[in-house]
């Protein structure tokens, strides 16, 4: 399981920190494994690949939300539902820390690993599962390619203003 301590302004602009709890269970990890063609870290794979940043989003958004839920306060449960992850999705907090995702890898890459159950952590190689350590390559391999977007950005604008300069 893991806990997020989210800062953020509510919508009557009074700014809070609450905790939330997020975890996908080994029945989580197989229905979005199954549920998505190809299997899930083969889909991310081929969306981070062709760079389909909306594809990239709505996964992300779908991961966040399977895994969102509120823990009871005996802690024998961790319940969720379309209301619950509505709820959610519905707040300033969601909307903070899904653009701290969105905008810092290894964020994601740590909340990405933090979600799994521990012991399909460790089964990397384990054909019936995603695979966590892949999961963490694509999302270093996205980090890198928007490095390089954001350098090839930078050089065409100098190279633009330069051009504006000499005429």
């Amino acid at each position: 399981m893991h806990k997020e301590e989210i800062t953020y302004t509510d919508y009557n602009g009074v700014q809070k920190t609450r905790t939330f709890y997020f975890a996908l269970s080994k029945s989580d990890l197989m229905k979005l494994e199954l549920k998505t063609p190809g299997g899930l870290t083969t889909y991310l794979e081929k969306i981070v690949n062709a760079n389909d940043s909306p594809e990239i989003v709505d996964a992300f958004e779908k991961i966040i939300l399977a895994a969102y839920g509120e823990k009871t306060a005996d802690g024998e449960r961790f319940v969720k539902s379309k209301e619950i992850s509505d709820a959610f999705m519905q707040s300033a907090a969601y909307d903070q820390f899904f653009m701290e995702l969105l905008t810092d890898t290894d964020k994601a890459i740590n909340f990405v690993n933090n979600i799994v159950p521990q012991e399909e952590a460790q089964k990397q190689g384990d054909r019936d599962k995603p695979n966590v350590e892949r999961v963490k390559e694509i999302l270093a391999q996205r980090q890198q390619a928007n490095n390089n977007a954001n350098k090839v950005d930078t050089v065409n604008s100098t190279a633009k203003v330069v051009e504006d300069n000499n005429q």
